[in-house]
């Protein structure tokens, strides 16, 4: 059988000796979110209402109407007109859920709306009746126009006035109805019907496989009982070792569909390839512990070379990880729970904590949900639970970072467990937390999650160094990438080639510091506002020193030498040579300083590398010196 052809995959350049990458599991790398929705079809329906944009229109009957307006699909809002809004925000903005003051006032709003009606109607019923009258020649046609009178102006039923709580359950599957039917006649995706149709093609098991492993993948209507489809019993994460590989890949290909999205794959293999050095952390932040079982085996069986797209069979590639050779181990293994923890995040530094080796969690264990938890106990309740387990965490940035680090030396794979009350009780701000240190030349660290540029508050992204969360346009395509559904699935090189853009733009970055000359900007070119000795010590520090001394501690820790002040005390040395970069870095934030103070600095670094070349001058001197004294006495 003739082997299929794999699609050309671009290969990420980079310099980096390793990348370390994160990603959100939910609608990133697999077709679910984190509020339940596993029905493929339905997260097909949802991302493409994400990208149809228009406005609301009224028709001839009164009826409010979704209207597309732009040609194309697009994800960026700002690519499109102004006062146009995609399907999925016309949809949450007309059936979200109401609270009692909007109740009251949609009842307000519909009685209103009912006397007004009431009101033409009856002079719509007057101005027939004097209609009639002029033109009524005789009793008999008098009576006929009457009955057809009475049919015109017949009063409408009164409308039923439904309690809160079912109001809002007919407005929810009135949205799924909406949303499920997207794509049908005189709805507003049909004319992207084709688009739909791709998706669908990207994300279908190919059909020997389907064949071999007996699955179906029946055509049912959609609604809002089967988007949400349940795991059979005993669940994925029941099944024994005993359990052959082909039935649970019927569990895994959901209805005939890939559970991990092809692209993500392509990146691995793509990586592998280029001989580049990283590691994958996977972050979720749903309660179904279940759904990650199954994402972890899949991939598992990607590593091992026994994934049904990867193995050999069905007339493709076999992709082989050799762990022995490569000595790097991607697989994890969830019984164990070696390479695995649970983060909970804190208004303060100190607060943040993350407990290593474990996927217990206490608002899961109990059945919470984020409506429920009491906050203000969260912390006694969350110190209590793994001190049961005998569990301690390790708290504050610092920690958490070298202790990540040193999991990710041994084990290629990670996964996370993100706090999603604090989240969701924060009002969907203070996300997931990615610690990354922007003074490491060696590693890059990148994560990947959707809707982030709607809301950027989804990730924090810190610097572990300064302890501040750093600007989102700073690490938007450097440290964090703004996923998009649609492009993921139809684009086998979609995550390298944002790999790439993120690798060039940190690379353009570090370039820029080292390469340029400090004093390439003369002092009227840097307009700065603030005097250096109003700046506070420890910022001064953190801006100078600390970048090199937090870098030969990392190597202290990773090494453990006999003697760490000397390793430390000769690593700052003969790394001092790297202050250009941290002048450099001076510079960036020159808008901190005064010209006065920069032209000081100035003096002082020229001073200093005079002193540094007549020191190498004298030492050269003596040397020259020793050797012709050592000559006269021969």
């Amino acid at each position: 059988m003739k082997k299929t052809k794999a699609p050309k995959v671009q290969i990420p350049a980079g310099n980096f000796r390793k990348l370390i990458l994160h990603f959100n599991i939910d609608k990133t790398l697999v077709m679910r979110d984190s509020l339940g929705y596993n029905n493929t079809e339905f997260l097909i329906r949802q991302i493409l209402s994400e990208l149809i944009w228009g406005k609301e229109e009224m028709t001839k009957t009164g009826e409010k109407v979704f209207k597309p307006e732009h040609k194309g699909l697009e994800y960026d809002k700002a690519n499109v007109e102004e006062d146009l809004m995609s399907f999925r925000e016309y949809l949450d903005y007309k059936y979200h859920p109401l609270n009692q003051e909007q109740y009251e006032q949609l009842l307000i709003e519909e009685k209103e709306e009912e006397e007004r009606k009431e009101k033409e109607l009856k002079e719509k019923e007057e101005k027939l009746k004097e209609k009639q009258k002029q033109k009524q020649k005789d009793k008999k046609n008098e009576e006929n126009d009457e009955k057809k009178n009475e049919q015109k102006v017949e009063e409408p039923k009164p409308k039923e006035i439904l309690p809160l709580d079912e109001m809002n359950k007919k407005r929810y599957s009135q949205y799924i109805k909406e949303l499920c039917e997207i794509t049908e006649p005189n709805h507003a995706g049909f004319k992207f019907r084709r688009q739909y149709e791709d998706m669908r093609k990207k994300l279908r098991v190919d059909e020997k496989i389907q064949v071999d492993l007996g699955l179906k993948s029946e055509s049912i209507k959609l609604d809002e009982n089967n988007i949400k489809e349940e795991e059979p019993s005993p669940k994925f994460n029941e099944l024994g070792e005993d359990v052959d590989r082909k039935d649970k890949f019927k569990r895994v290909f959901n209805n005939s569909y890939h559970n991990i999205i092809l692209s993500f794959f392509a990146m691995m293999i793509a990586l592998k390839k280029n001989k580049q050095d990283f590691a994958v952390v996977f972050r979720f932040f749903g309660q179904d512990v279940c759904e990650v079982y199954k994402f972890i085996y899949e991939f598992n069986c990607f590593c091992d070379s026994l994934h049904p797209r990867y193995c050999g069979d069905y007339g493709y590639n076999k992709v082989k990880y050799d762990i022995e050779k490569d000595k790097k181990d991607f697989r994890i293994d969830l019984n164990t729970q070696e390479f695995v923890g649970v983060s909970f995040r804190s208004e303060e530094e100190k607060g943040e904590q993350m407990f290593f080796n474990t996927l217990e969690h206490p608002d899961f264990n109990n059945n919470n949900n984020d409506e429920n938890v009491d906050n203000n106990n969260r912390e006694e309740e969350i110190k209590n639970f793994y001190n049961e387990k005998n569990k301690a965490p390790c708290v504050g940035y610092n920690e958490i970072y070298l202790n990540l680090m040193d999991k990710l030396r041994q084990n290629c794979t990670f996964v996370i467990l993100d706090d999603y009350n604090y989240y969701k009780t924060h009002n969907d701000t203070n996300g997931k937390l990615l610690l990354v240190d922007p003074y490491d030349l060696d590693t890059l660290q990148i994560f990947f999650d959707t809707e982030i540029k709607s809301n950027p508050d989804k990730i924090n992204v810190v610097d572990v160094i300064t302890k501040k969360k750093l600007d989102y346009d700073y690490v938007i395509n450097r440290f964090l990438v703004n996923v998009e559904p649609y492009r993921a699935i139809v684009d086998m090189n979609y995550f390298n080639n944002k790999v790439e853009e993120c690798i060039n733009n940190r690379k353009e970055e570090l370039l820029k510091m080292q390469g340029k000359n400090i004093f390439d900007k003369t002092v009227e070119e840097i307009d700065t506002v603030n005097e250096m000795k109003k700046i506070p010590k420890e910022t001064y520090l953190e801006m100078t020193v600390m970048p090199l001394l937090y870098n030969a501690l990392t190597q202290v820790e990773k090494i453990r030498p006999k003697d760490p002040i000397s390793y430390i005390a000769n690593f700052m040395l003969r790394n001092k040579n790297n202050a250009k970069l941290l002048k450099n870095i001076i510079m960036e934030n020159s808008e901190m300083f005064s010209g006065e103070v920069l032209e000081e600095f100035k003096e002082k670094i020229e001073e200093e590398n005079k002193n540094v070349e007549n020191e190498e001058n004298n030492n050269e001197n003596k040397e020259e010196n020793e050797v012709k004294g050592g000559e006269e006495k021969k």
